[in-house]
């Protein structure tokens, strides 16, 4: 498999994980030499008829995430808050310049986050998620040590058990201010398995 074909493949992947597991995203992928260094990008409409910027890379790497990635995350958020992105928009998209305060940063790494990594983004002035999205072959014994978690109230463990699964889940304080009430929740299905959520009160978003 070439590096180009397993890059596309994992960000797709990751498009169809982000809008399945957020209600009210619409997401599109930029990718290629040209993309700023956003791989995915959209707008989350939440239930309040607020509307976020999303901003989206994703690591389809072996090594571990390290804080590289979280500082090049607040450089791209820098830039779009300034209007000085060169992603072209589509017919459909409003703006190029929305407003500073709304715009959340997603990292989305096949490989753990290394602790630094998790230190770096809780830290962050930038909203920021980071998830695991582990290879779908990763055999199960390997769940409990997928994410490198930090002893943190903001992450969660997630199961492996589909196309869509997440190993691990983090927000940062920038995240939790900037969406006040809301908790971040496994919810457990059929089956015993299992899916994070981010409820607000008693409405999911």
């Amino acid at each position: 498999m070439s590096t180009v074909f397993r890059g596309t493949t994992f960000e797709n992947r990751c498009l169809r994980i982000l809008e399945s597991t957020f209600r009210g995203m619409t997401l599109r992928r930029v990718g290629g030499k040209d993309d700023g260094g956003v791989d995915i990008l959209g707008w989350w409409d939440l239930p309040c008829k607020r509307r976020l910027r999303i901003l989206a890379q994703c690591k389809a790497e072996k090594k571990k995430s390290t804080p590289r990635y979280i500082r090049e995350m607040e450089g791209v958020a820098m830039v779009y808050r300034a209007g000085l992105s060169s992603i072209p928009l589509l017919d459909d998209e409003p703006d190029a310049k929305p407003s500073p305060s709304n715009i959340v940063a997603f990292l989305l790494s096949e490989s753990p986050f290394t602790k630094a990594t998790l230190l770096r983004a809780l830290k962050s002035p930038v909203p920021l998620m980071l998830l695991h999205v582990p290879p779908l072959d990763m055999p199960p014994e390997d769940e409990s040590s997928a994410v490198d978690q930090a002893e943190s109230p903001t992450s969660v463990d997630c199961s492996i058990s589909d196309d869509f699964s997440l190993a691990g889940v983090i927000w940062n304080p920038a995240m939790q201010t900037l969406l006040p009430d809301s908790e971040l929740k496994v919810e457990v299905g059929a089956g015993e398995s299992r899916r994070f959520g981010i409820w607000q009160g008693s409405t999911r978003l």
